[in-house]
């Protein structure tokens, strides 16, 4: 073989190599995990559903991606009202035996105090012990039930999944929760937390 036919053959050789390289990056850097650009809860809006998160939509909310930015406060106070009610069905009704409350007490400061009076009586039962069992919540729809001068209940649409330590025997089912909110000063306080 000649040497002038070698090189032709190590620059076609080389040209394939490089090309599988720049192909192999081009598709790594495509493939690469996307960027949480809902990291903030910012809204997504579409024509009747407010999007906070992969999982919960927010309906009949009559907002578009035009006038979300010129919303009056009241259209603002229900939107973050709706998205504080579907985190806190989440936390309320995720729970386990050996977490000693934790989801209640993280939501003490935005209750009234007869929810908490009531929060409180609840954490004071003895709670079951031994092998683990939990309940995983999950909020997937939030509507307004009802609304008054000073409070608005919601209507979360939730799906709980219940598990012990035997994870093969788990049980999931979507159940409501009716969250009852009212205006205490300038802030909007859950009142009621009732399980439908």
């Amino acid at each position: 073989m000649s040497p002038r036919l070698k090189i032709i053959i190590l620059a076609v050789v080389g040209l394939i190599v490089a090309g599988i390289l720049i192909w192999a990056v081009i598709k790594w850097q495509s493939g690469a995990a996307p960027t949480n650009t809902n990291a903030n809860l910012e809204p997504l809006v579409t024509a009747n559903h407010l999007i906070i998160n992969d999982n919960v939509k927010v309906a009949d909310t009559a907002v578009t991606k035009d006038n979300a930015s010129t919303l009056d406060a009241a259209a603002q106070t229900e939107i973050s009202l709706e998205r504080q009610a579907a985190s806190f069905a989440e936390r309320f009704g995720s729970y386990s035996n050996q977490n000693n409350f934790e989801n209640f007490r993280d939501l003490l400061p935005l209750m009234t105090d007869s929810m908490k009076a009531w929060t409180e009586k609840q954490m004071s039962q003895p709670r079951a012990t031994g092998a683990y069992w939990g309940v995983t919540t999950r909020a997937f729809t939030v509507k307004i039930a009802e609304t008054g001068k000073d409070s608005v209940s919601f209507l979360i649409t939730t799906q709980r999944r219940e598990s012990g330590a035997d994870t093969n025997q788990t049980k999931s089912y979507n159940q409501d929760l009716k969250l009852t909110y009212v205006k205490t000063g300038d802030q909007w306080l859950v009142d009621g937390a009732f399980w439908q």
